[in-house]
């Protein structure tokens, strides 16, 4: 279940121990999604990004 990783401690490895709690997953992907030039609540592109990949159109089919 993914929950797990996010609850659970690693079992054994060198990773032994570890977690990833939620909101540092929250956190890591909002960064990730910036970094992409993505909406953080849906995970779109934004309007910019788009054109800047010279996706004009799709750009504002997208954001009318």
């Amino acid at each position: 279940q993914a929950i797990r990783f996010m609850t659970e401690p690693i079992p054994d490895g060198p990773s032994k121990g570890m977690y990833s709690p939620k909101d540092e997953l929250e956190m890591l992907k909002d960064k990730y999604y910036e970094l992409r030039g993505w909406d953080k609540t849906t995970g779109i592109p934004t309007k910019d990004t788009l054109k800047r990949l010279n996706l004009n159109k799709q750009a504002e089919d997208l954001y009318k």
